[in-house]
């Protein structure tokens, strides 16, 4: 069985507020993309890793990540494209047919762990697509567009998706190349779900945090400071 893994990394920072790539930012010395490739470094389990970049990226990712570490599972760099959608389309485009699974991951998902990926594989070779998610234990409010809240929706069965999302590499290729990029396709596995496919979720209690606002850094600076004194004792 092979498996290859799509790193989607060409974010342009908006609402991080920056003017370069917040991949660029660095957790514990590191960049915050080195984190997923470390994760995804499994040659026993991954056999390709095709990472998508924003084009001025690409040197500077190569010269701080690639070149500075040992990876033992081959990587390849696309141009990312404006949007999410057109970076993994592009990075699918990369990866031959002869690829049983395809694992695609959020580069700023610095806590990805050998675990989540193999509780991922486990849905999606039972079911053929399976996502990543934890369950919402907040209350949930819907509101009007005057901002007033007009129902409390019921948490029983929502889920907050994640990634790894992993697909069957014929089904993930096909819903792209027959689904037209829109605004409403926010990860991969709505793609799917368009197509009428079912998608499996799997669910994790792990940390898995999203690096999204510059408050993200300092809380994740923390929560590996912490992992770093428990791995000590």
């Amino acid at each position: 069985m092979k498996i290859a893994a799509i790193v989607a990394a060409a974010g342009k920072g908006k609402r991080f507020g920056s003017i370069r790539n917040k991949i660029l930012e660095k957790i514990d010395q590191k960049p915050i993309l080195y984190y997923s490739l470390h994760a995804l470094d499994e040659p026993d389990l991954i056999n390709l890793i095709v990472v998508a970049l924003n084009k001025e990226d690409i040197f500077c990712f190569k010269k701080e990540i690639i070149q500075k570490n040992k990876f033992k599972t081959p990587i390849a760099f696309v141009e990312g494209g404006t949007e999410r959608y057109y970076s993994v389309k592009k990075a699918l485009n990369v990866i031959k047919n002869d690829f049983d699974y395809i694992l695609i991951h959020d580069g700023a998902r610095p806590f990805l762990t050998r675990r989540m990926i193999e509780t991922c594989l486990k849905y999606a070779k039972k079911h053929g697509a399976a996502c990543l998610g934890s369950k919402i234990t907040s209350t949930i409010k819907a509101v009007d567009d005057k901002g007033i809240i007009y129902k409390t929706v019921s948490r029983n069965n929502l889920f907050e998706a994640q990634t790894p999302q992993i697909f069957k590499a014929s089904v993930i290729k096909q819903a792209y190349l027959k689904t037209r990029y829109s605004k409403a396709i926010t990860d991969d596995s709505s793609i799917i779900e368009r197509r009428g496919c079912k998608v499996a979720l799997a669910p994790t209690s792990e940390l898995n945090m999203k690096i999204t606002f510059p408050d993200d850094i300092r809380i994740a600076e923390d929560i590996f400071k912490k992992q770093k004194c428990r791995s000590k004792k």
